[in-house]
């Protein structure tokens, strides 16, 4: 079974920015990495996004030296992909860490150092019930005492401030590996992503047996900088 079919990623882009805010220890500052559409494909917010479609990723920029979050196709288009990528169906969305380096399609964007966060406020998997039945179950990052981010009031009432940074409910951070392809029709190349899945952790095997590697807000920042030099 696949993990993580449907994804919860209905906030706006501004708010994204805020809960995606990171420190900068030069100015002494919280920063928010800027939000950037592109003209081929734009971010659709929704409580069932599903691969194919636009999510966001959080994805380093070297030119201008901080994160910034860009929409991706989620499920990693292969560059020996002809014609409309969009009539392909791949089952690329998620990506298994134990395979990534011998994978034909994978290794590439890893050797390249093409790591990525995709954020999302949780995601579905399905448990197992009585017959054929299966219970969607919505898990998420642990979050503070009494936030609920699947509560659409919990990031209305989120503030952030260049002192203090996000202070609502937490984003779950996705890791991932991303690829731009070169479309003929389009005028600049599409991007796109998988989520890199694991075996699960005690907390919810007994939902499913693989599970996205999630990043603690640590691990966000190096993955932000290119410091995972390895898996």
């Amino acid at each position: 079974m696949i993990i993580g079919v449907l994804v919860l990623s209905a906030l706006c882009a501004p708010k994204y920015e805020e809960a995606s805010s990171y420190y900068d220890d030069v100015n002494d500052e919280y920063k928010k990495p800027s939000f950037i559409n592109s003209d081929t494909l734009k971010f659709i917010p929704s409580t069932n996004l599903s691969p194919s479609e636009a999510v966001p990723v959080l994805v380093w920029d070297a030119v201008q030296k901080c994160p910034i979050i860009k929409p991706m196709v989620w499920g990693m288009i292969p560059p020996w992909t002809s014609g409309d990528y969009k009539s392909g169906s791949y089952t690329t969305h998620n990506c298994r860490i134990e395979n990534v380096k011998e994978s034909r399609l994978y290794s590439a964007p890893l050797t390249a150092g093409k790591r990525c966060v995709i954020l999302c406020e949780g995601y579905y998997e399905w448990k197992s019930t009585v017959g054929k039945h299966k219970q969607p179950c919505f898990l998420y990052k642990a979050q503070s005492p009494g936030m609920k981010p699947e509560n659409e009031s919990h990031w209305s009432d989120g503030k952030w401030s260049k002192s203090q940074g996000w202070v609502g409910p937490s984003l779950t951070y996705l890791a991932g590996l991303y690829s731009a392809f070169e479309s003929k029709k389009d005028s600049e190349p599409i991007l796109s992503s998988t989520v890199i899945t694991m075996r699960s952790s005690p907390a919810v095997s007994h939902i499913h047996h693989r599970m996205p590697a999630i990043l603690s807000s640590p691990e966000v920042v190096k993955c932000r900088e290119k410091k995972m030099a390895t898996l």
